[in-house]
């Protein structure tokens, strides 16, 4: 059974990739910036715990997208929003 947690992250993810990956026309750039910025900026508040486990979810989502877009996205996810270090 999918839990409130579950559809939560796939409703961000969604919302996400919506952002980033829709053209000018559709959503204006700057703004889709400035909302993924502040988006980054909240999950910086997650617990190292719930980061891992959010970046997780997001591999896991990749590993079911046949989106190539979509899934380089997903992949890019966790260190975009910075949830796990970059060596």
């Amino acid at each position: 059974m999918t839990g409130v947690l579950e559809i939560v992250v796939e409703a961000l993810l969604d919302c996400l990739m919506f952002l980033e990956l829709s053209d000018d026309e559709a959503v204006n750039p700057d703004d889709a910036v400035r909302m993924m910025e502040w988006v980054a900026h909240l999950l910086g508040d997650l617990s190292p715990a719930d980061r891992l486990r959010l970046a997780e979810m997001a591999e896991a989502r990749a590993a079911r997208e046949e989106d190539p877009d979509r899934r380089e996205f997903l992949l890019d996810f966790p260190e975009a929003f910075a949830l796990v270090e970059v060596d």
